[in-house]
């Protein structure tokens, strides 16, 4: 259900007239759009920065957890549930230099133990390179480096609510190109509110005239069929205008079974208030498999930081512990041999600075020699 503002003084009736009435003739003229656009553009340009909170209630089916397992790959005979429900937290953070971090704390199953088990992730785009952290939820955690853009990590199907409200048409983050977004003929109602319901390829966002057009549902859409269906309720804050205050974010399958579903409340947020630099850099605890694939690096991380070189071929899928405990095949080899040559060149510059001492003496004694002849 959408809100619909406690302080507008018009009767519902009169406003289901206005909302159809700027649905109607100034929608034919083409201008309705462009104040949509318009409003949009402010709204982008006057949110600097954003800090958002939230608690979720996530429902999740076998469909889902199947439909992520890459094919081959299950190592359990125990299937996920029919469907499953927990709690869940996450955070979304957009900053003025487009710096974008997303974290999640909830669940997600585990084929080798056979049941839903805490899951949490950390993703940080920092402007040039974008790090997936995995602190629990796997056998060890681990942490996925890669060139990327904003975009990349802003457009996650979980905090779309938050982008389809802030930055909708943003050239770094938005959901939506410019030229794309039409209008259709369609009479949107959520509630008792009448919407303008406008189209951007296969997806179709229904947003209120009466409050600043902001978005109250969308669809998208694969192959003709519902594929994700969001509704947005609102606060209005005295200073930012309307905000997010809840949402429920549902996806379907191509026959139409739910795959998931998030029913989200805003517990916290900030508007263009400070954003630390360091929500953006992450902190690897001890044992952890970083895999930079910008510079082709594989490490774990050890006590103090230090880091375990992890050779191709190295790790079998069972020696995590090995390879952690131990140094990487042929380093001590590799140590005496560099020692080795350590020494070498130590003997070689030792007897050419003794010869060199000693040349030097003999060319003293030849001088006085000379100097003492008759």
């Amino acid at each position: 259900m959408c809100a619909v503002p406690s302080q507008y003084t018009l009767s519902l009736g009169l406003a289901a007239l206005l909302a159809m009435a700027l649905k109607g003739s100034r929608v034919e003229g083409g201008a309705n759009l462009q104040e949509v656009l318009s409003a949009w553009k402010a709204r982008q340009a006057s949110t600097k920065s954003i800090d958002f909170k939230w608690s979720a209630l996530e429902t999740r089916t076998k469909f889902e957890t199947e439909a992520l397992r890459p094919p081959g790959t299950r190592t359990s005979p125990v299937s996920p549930p029919d469907q499953a429900t927990f709690k869940a937290s996450m955070r979304f953070v957009v900053e003025s230099k487009r710096r974008v971090r997303f974290d999640y704390d909830g669940q997600n199953w585990s084929d080798s133990q056979g049941k839903y088990v805490p899951f949490r992730t950390l993703e940080v785009f920092d402007g040039s390179a974008r790090t997936v952290f995995f602190p629990i939820g796997h056998e060890f955690p681990s942490a996925h480096i890669t060139k990327a853009e904003a975009a990349t990590s802003a457009r996650d199907v979980r905090s779309l609510p938050l982008l389809l409200l802030y930055y909708p048409i943003d050239a770094s983050l938005g959901q939506f190109r410019v030229d794309d977004v039409k209008f259709t003929d369609q009479k949107g109602i959520v509630g008792e509110t009448h919407c303008l319901v406008l189209k951007h390829n296969e997806e179709s966002l229904w947003v209120d005239p009466a409050m600043d057009f902001v978005p109250l549902r969308y669809y998208q859409y694969r192959k003709g069929a519902i594929h994700r269906h969001i509704e947005l309720s609102y606060t209005q804050d005295k200073v930012h205008g309307w905000t997010a205050k809840s949402w429920k974010n549902v996806s379907f399958g191509p026959s139409g079974d739910l795959l998931d579903s998030m029913t989200s409340t805003v517990t916290e947020y900030k508007i263009n208030e400070g954003i630390s630099d360091g929500d953006f850099v992450l902190t690897y605890p001890s044992g952890t498999w970083v895999n930079n694939h910008m510079t082709k690096d594989r490490y774990l991380v050890r006590e103090g930081g230090s880091k375990r070189p992890i050779l191709d071929g190295e790790y079998n899928g069972s020696n995590y512990e090995t390879i952690l405990r131990t140094e990487p095949p042929g380093s001590s080899s590799r140590f005496w041999t560099i020692a080795g040559i350590a020494i070498a060149l130590a003997v070689l510059l030792g007897g050419a600075l003794f010869f060199y001492k000693r040349a030097k003496l003999h060319k003293t004694d030849f001088v006085i020699h000379i100097s003492r002849l008759p």
